[in-house]
């Protein structure tokens, strides 16, 4: 089946980034809502929600993922669909709206990111990032010129820092990658560091890729400042654990969140988790 082809790949993709997947899943979402076999309304909704929770499994890590597809759910419960055909439109319909959606929090995201940038000599990162990537450019295409120091975040045979530094340098950025033995010597030339984010958990922690734990200890005892850039729909309604190859960033050691509403206080942190919380009971209701 398609669909669950999809969700496959999306399970074993190990190079793509948090938001990259997100997209990904709105798009298994959007087939699903065309392509899953079901003789009535109740039979449908049951299985699009399936669809979702084998999504949110997939990669438990990333939030985003989770976040939409209750959303989705969210709000065609909201419209009181009453048939079939119909349910299968909308459903189809809010794949598409959510997935433009995600994309304009993206790229505000970014440019309020890559004015960070502005007079900065080298920028820290490490694990690889969609987002960090579209503030680079979005700070390239302003006239912006600065070094990329990337830890190499090698996790299971795969060079995330690499992958991200090589793509840094299609840009036009000169890149720098170092071992991950070596953040404190990377930490020396950097101005700032940028990472990205798989989740903001509701008292601020960040989780993402590893060693982004070591970095922002070496950013704090350098006292340079440590920026996560991301979108809000990566806030969790619940605490939660790292798995492997992610690390916990606690709220302390950043210097501030860059949402696309700009830099976030936590305030907006609390609020868009208890918003979330209804994506996660209409993602996890059961018919």
């Amino acid at each position: 089946m398609e669909v669950l082809a999809a969700v496959e790949r999306i399970r074993k993709d190990r190079q793509s980034g948090a938001s990259q997947l997100t997209l990904s899943s709105l798009e298994a979402l959007r087939l699903a809502s065309v392509m899953v076999e079901a003789r009535s309304l109740e039979e449908f909704l049951g299985k699009l929600r399936l669809v979702g929770c084998l999504l949110s499994e997939a990669k438990s890590s990333m939030v985003s993922i989770a976040n939409m597809a209750g959303r989705l759910l969210w709000e065609l419960g909201k419209a009181a669909v009453e048939s079939l055909a119909e349910a299968r439109r909308l459903a189809s319909s809010l794949s598409l709206k959510l997935a433009g959606e995600y994309r304009e929090a993206l790229g505000k995201a970014a440019f309020e990111a890559s004015r960070l940038m502005a007079g900065v000599k080298a920028v820290a990162t490490c694990s690889y990032s969609s987002l960090v990537l579209e503030a680079f450019q979005a700070a390239v295409n302003n006239g912006l010129s600065f070094r990329v120091l990337a830890a190499e975040s090698k996790v299971k045979g795969i060079s995330h820092g690499r992958n991200l530094a090589a793509e840094a340098s299609s840009l036009g950025l000169k890149t720098e990658v170092y071992l991950d033995s070596r953040i404190s010597r990377m930490m020396e030339e950097a101005s700032l560091v940028l990472l990205g984010a798989d989740a903001v958990l509701p008292d601020g922690s960040v989780i993402n890729g590893s060693p982004s734990l070591k970095l922002s200890r070496e950013a704090q005892r350098r006292n340079r400042p440590l920026y996560v850039v991301c979108d809000s729909f990566k806030i969790s309604p619940s605490p939660m654990k790292a798995g492997e190859g992610f690390d916990i960033v606690p709220p302390e050691l950043v210097e501030s969140l860059i949402m696309e509403e700009g830099k976030t206080v936590f305030s907006m942190v609390k609020r868009k988790a208890l918003e979330a919380e209804n994506f996660k009971r209409a993602l996890k209701k059961r018919e």
